[in-house]
């Protein structure tokens, strides 16, 4: 936390995070790191993954194979925020029933893709807000697991709690989203201020 003159890390097998519920913070404000490999974490009992990378500004890429597969997590709040310079992350294995995910992508400014996968349910999160701001080179964004239910945000709030991050993802951002034909929850579609957009449901 806060190595601001850091340039990398390495970690060995004996390095054991089978048993860590919460990485939260672990590299935030470690603004020199280049790069990250974390191909040695287990993260499969991880809960909490709050600014995890916060302000790695300097990080373009992480490389891991089993460090986002987590079926428990409850918040990744600022997660990679500020990770301005990061080109590509795998998320597609990164699940769990959150509660609280604002800022997670905010100022990501050169990812082109996050696929977060089906498995990231959003049921019980309260406030969407920043959770892409900024994110202006995207191209692919898959949200399929986002559930933007009428009880959580509330019929006279919802304008404040739109997705407004999205302001700034380009207009040609594919976005990939599941909508849900129930009176208890709003279509994803309106909270997306694109023509462009694909999904299924």
């Amino acid at each position: 936390y806060n190595c601001e003159l850091l340039t990398g890390i390495s970690f060995n097998s004996a390095f054991n995070t089978s048993a860590v519920t919460s990485f939260s913070a672990m590299f935030s404000g470690c603004l020199a790191l280049a790069s990250l490999d974390l191909s040695t974490f287990d993260t499969s009992a991880a809960t909490n993954m709050y600014e995890m990378f916060r302000a790695c500004r300097n990080l373009t890429t992480i490389g891991a194979t089993t460090v986002f597969t987590t079926t428990a997590l409850t918040s990744t709040d600022r997660m990679f925020s500020g990770c301005r310079n990061l080109e590509s992350v795998d998320l597609s294995s990164l699940a769990g029933h959150l509660e609280s995910i604002t800022e997670m992508f905010s100022s990501c400014e050169k990812l082109t893709t996050i696929h977060l996968s089906n498995n990231f349910n959003t049921e019980a999160v309260a406030n969407y807000s920043y959770v892409f701001y900024y994110c202006r080179s995207l191209s692919q964004l898959y949200i399929k697991g986002f559930h933007l239910t009428k009880g959580v945000i509330g019929t006279t709030t919802v304008s404040s709690r739109r997705m407004n991050a999205l302001g700034t993802v380009p207009t040609s951002c594919t976005i990939h989203y599941t909508t849900h034909n129930s009176s208890t929850e709003y279509d994803v579609r309106y909270f997306l201020p694109y023509t462009t957009t694909s999904g299924s449901g």
